[in-house]
């Protein structure tokens, strides 16, 4: 596995603990109703991002219904999370704007300085 790449292990991670952010902010369920209109069945949110960012990306303005509405999302969970981790602001912007250029090493770095940030705080979310 290259540095530009994320194990599937990895994934699951980001995907549990975003996951459980995402839900706690917007509601139970959210991060799987998001995933149940834009992912394919075996593939989690992240995984998607990975391999197709601007199909991803395209399909989440297509769920939000612009994109306003994705970055006031992404801003919410950034100022979040940076609440407890100074550092992390504005990587789900980031995020986003790789997956809108269609840029997989940029989706990747982000993911990964996302998880990083994720795991780095025992129990971060709790604290949150």
């Amino acid at each position: 596995m290259g540095v530009s790449e994320l194990s599937r292990e990895e994934l699951k991670i980001l995907r549990e603990l975003a996951g459980s952010l995402l839900d706690e902010l917007f509601g139970p369920s959210f991060t799987v109703t998001i995933e149940f209109h834009i992912t394919e069945e075996d593939k989690n949110l992240f995984e998607e991002a990975v391999e197709k960012p601007k199909e991803t990306y395209d399909k989440l303005l297509d769920f939000f219904k612009n994109e306003v509405t994705l970055k006031m999302i992404m801003q919410i969970v950034d100022k979040r999370i940076s609440k407890k981790q100074a550092k992390t602001e504005g990587v789900t912007q980031s995020l986003i704007e790789a997956m809108k250029r269609d840029d997989k090493e940029g989706v990747v770095r982000a993911l990964r300085e996302l998880l990083v940030y994720l795991t780095q705080g025992a129990g971060l979310l709790s604290k949150i």
